[in-house]
């Protein structure tokens, strides 16, 4: 079974391949999620920098950042 450690160092050796390569990312919207989430060409998923209520009532502001796949039954996913 792959650790968590193996799955970065796959991760981290794909980004600079790419890199490496000079490929450029493109993004497009998730559909079902558009304004909230992006998936690129190369596989990867960010979410989009937005606003949202507290607990308190107060606004949050979330920073956009891509999302850390999970292997699950084989695959790499993540949540939405």
């Amino acid at each position: 079974m792959m650790e968590w450690t193996d799955v970065e160092k796959l991760a981290n050796n794909y980004y600079i391949e790419i890199q490496e390569n000079n490929m450029e990312e493109i993004w497009k919207d998730v559909i079902g999620y558009e304004g909230l989430y992006q998936v690129s060409n190369l596989g990867n998923v960010k979410s989009l920098s937005r606003t949202r209520k507290t607990k308190s009532n107060g606004i949050a502001y979330v920073k956009e950042r891509i999302l850390n796949p999970r292997m699950g039954r084989g695959y790499k996913n993540v949540l939405l």
